[in-house]
């Protein structure tokens, strides 16, 4: 230890991967991995394994390591290796000198394994830990009712810690931003070639003409799923087709299609920037945090300062930067360099040198949980009995088990609520979530979450624990509510506020929505022959706080909603894409920051309306759509020849 603790820059990586974790994961590396590692025998799927984790271990070794080039002006700047950044970087570095300026390092080893996604939540080396202003009338189970928000600050951004679901949009989602912007580019149309090039597609609708293979994204078909199979044919009984939802979805029910490759997580980083390390046009700056973009006279975005270990740097672009920091620290950048509402800036003596409604028009995905639904079979993911050594050496021979999943989630459902009038376009998304209640679980997830200890989630679990058990998580697809993000201070080191402004919208659709979302699925386990085989019925007991409410009435709903709503780490429409002459809109259809030059935004916070979809993929086409764009405008430029390497 001390050896490596001498090596220049690697403490943090010691801190990183020494980070204290939840007690059933240390249980899990102390007993169950010394057994597999004996037992198992050598396959080449546990040393594709093995050379992946080393192989991210080894570069993690390298990012402080020298270089032999000084060099500080680049064809093109990206700040953000996330989810679009990842991408954006990738594909320009094809032809020209390219700077990733990212906040973390590269992913934490244990992010590749599925079932590990949920105990990295917020740990503060990986997550950027951010929690809500107190939420209106809801939240309880919060402490000061301020939600936490998990965001992912490493190479890769969220994409290493989310649930993996590969989900697109619906069709008139992207028509939709086609209409508002008065730019067909943006029409499903035109943007499914864009999801194809980027796929590498091995899941359930393999051979569809609606899919692509040879991309960098892997998508393969989730390896576990107990009950998902109950969910189809409960929902064909009640109508829902099973369908491809990343085809031309309309309601339906769909088994899950996963960014895996062989069980382990296909993150952005594995797709875009690993295989780019020695990529001479590419140069990434780890652990460094972009507090300004500079402009000349004109406008024009000639360079970025941010700190590198605490080192204040610069460096300069060319041709054009790129922001692509997330839903949250987009609009914060734009900000601190003086792009967004004059009156808010002033409130912090910084220069407006362009008034553009930066961080309004905040849109997110509010979840309610319904369940649990006890179950009479073993058809759920329960962690004391499955977590086994059996387990683990499935995993690592064959890629599949609970340890392949994301947290049980197996399955999703598309649906409309009676205030939609299109079937082809539904407003409720749902995921089926095969997970049974473990003894602490409700504990575990207050803990992990930040949420309050001894809340209202852990006794209600702890009425249910050691059951196997159904949840469904319900989203309002289409939210019309909208929040904001603002500066707390000039100082760039300071989290901003957020406040997503849940359920804020008058006449109270998205509520009415959520709820009916939840009654459908009450509906989908009590009223189907599917699960009535499996003795599926609601757990009998409140939710604490909702006692005085007849269960299942419209008015428990609400109620339970109203304690425990969680989010569903989809922020986006912060830095809104729009028409040049639109109040609102902060880019232009070409991603270009109105009032610039040479800057644009690329990621969800460019969203003007949210898709009805987890967003890691429609993030990433994003990316590669803000690629082409740049290509477009910069056709003849040769890069010089450079030796960079990343750092």
């Amino acid at each position: 230890m001390s050896t490596l603790s001498s090596i220049p820059g690697f403490l943090p990586i010691l801190e990183l991967i020494s980070t204290p974790l939840p007690a059933f994961l240390i249980t899990l590396s102390l007993t169950t991995i010394p057994y597999f590692v004996i037992k198992l025998s050598v396959t080449s799927q546990y040393l594709d394994l093995f050379r992946m984790l080393s192989s991210n271990l080894e570069s993690q070794l390298g990012y402080n390591r020298k270089h032999n080039s000084l060099q500080n002006e680049f064809d093109f700047i990206v700040v953000g290796g996330g989810s679009a950044g990842s991408a954006v970087a990738a594909r320009l570095s094809e032809q020209y000198q390219v700077l990733l300026i990212e906040a973390g390092g590269d992913p934490h080893p244990l992010t590749y394994v599925p079932l590990m996604a949920e105990a990295l939540v917020n740990l503060p080396m990986i997550d950027w830990q951010y929690t809500t202003e107190p939420l209106n009338n809801s939240g309880f189970v919060w402490p000061n009712q301020k939600m936490s928000w998990p965001r992912g600050k490493s190479l890769g951004g969220s994409s290493n810690s989310n649930n993996m679901i590969y989900m697109r949009g619906n069709p008139e989602d992207f028509n939709n931003w086609a209409r508002y912007t008065g730019d067909e580019r943006w029409s499903y149309a035109n943007v499914e070639p864009i999801f194809k090039r980027m796929e590498d597609y091995d899941g359930h609708w393999k051979g569809s003409s609606h899919h692509g293979e040879g991309g960098p994204l892997r998508i393969e078909k989730s390896n576990y799923d107990p009950s998902a199979s109950y969910w189809l044919k409960a929902g064909k009984e009640l109508g829902k087709r099973v369908l491809d939802q990343n085809a031309f979805q309309s309601e339906g029910f769909s088994p899950l299609d996963v960014t895996q490759k062989g069980g382990a997580r296909f993150s952005t980083f594995r797709g875009y920037i690993e295989p780019n390390f020695n990529n001479p046009n590419l140069t990434i700056h780890r652990y460094s945090i972009a507090t300004k973009i500079h402009f000349d006279s004109g406008m024009k975005a000639i360079g970025v300062t941010y700190y590198r270990h605490a080192n204040k740097k610069y460096a300069s672009a060319k041709n054009e930067i790129i922001i692509s920091c997330g839903a949250i620290n987009s609009p914060k950048l734009l900000l601190l360099s003086g792009i967004g509402p004059k009156e808010q800036l002033d409130s912090f003596n910084i220069n407006t040198l362009v008034n553009l409604k930066v961080g309004e028009n905040l849109q997110d995905h509010v979840l309610g949980m319904a369940g649990p639904f006890l179950l009479g079979k073993n058809v759920s993911f329960l962690r004391f009995r499955d977590l086994t050594p059996i387990a683990a050496t499935e995993y690592l021979a064959l890629g599949k088990g609970p340890l392949s999943s994301p947290s049980g989630i197996s399955a999703t459902g598309l649906i409309s609520s009676q205030q939609n009038d299109n079937k082809n376009w539904p407003d409720i998304l749902m995921m089926h979530v095969a997970r049974g209640i473990d003894k602490n679980m409700g504990k575990e997830l207050e803990q992990v979450l930040g949420m309050k200890l001894n809340s209202g989630l852990s006794k209600f679990f702890e009425y249910n624990a050691m059951n196997d058990s159904n949840f469904v998580f319900v989203a309002v697809g289409r939210p019309k509510s909208r929040g904001y993000i603002k500066l707390a201070s000039n100082d760039p080191f300071v989290k901003p506020l957020i406040n997503p402004n849940y359920f804020s919208d008058e006449g109270g659709a998205d509520l009415d929505v959520l709820i009916q979302g939840i009654q459908f699925a009450v509906k989908v386990y009590e009223n189907t022959t599917a699960f009535k085989e499996l003795g599926a019925r609601l757990a009998p007991n409140h939710f604490p706080g909702c006692e005085d409410h007849a269960m299942k009435s419209r008015s428990y709903w609400e109620c339970f909603i109203r304690q425990n709503p969680h989010t569903m780490f989809h922020p986006s429409g912060t830095c809104k894409m729009g028409p040049l002459d639109h109040p609102d809109s902060v880019v232009d259809s070409e991603l270009r920051v109105i009032g610039t030059k040479g800057l644009r935004v690329a990621d969800s916070s460019i969203m003007p309306f949210i898709c009805n979809a987890n967003l890691n993929s429609p993030t990433i086409m994003i990316g590669e759509m803000c690629a082409d764009l740049v290509k477009n405008d910069w056709p003849n430029i040769t890069p010089e020849k450079n030796v960079t390497i990343t750092v």
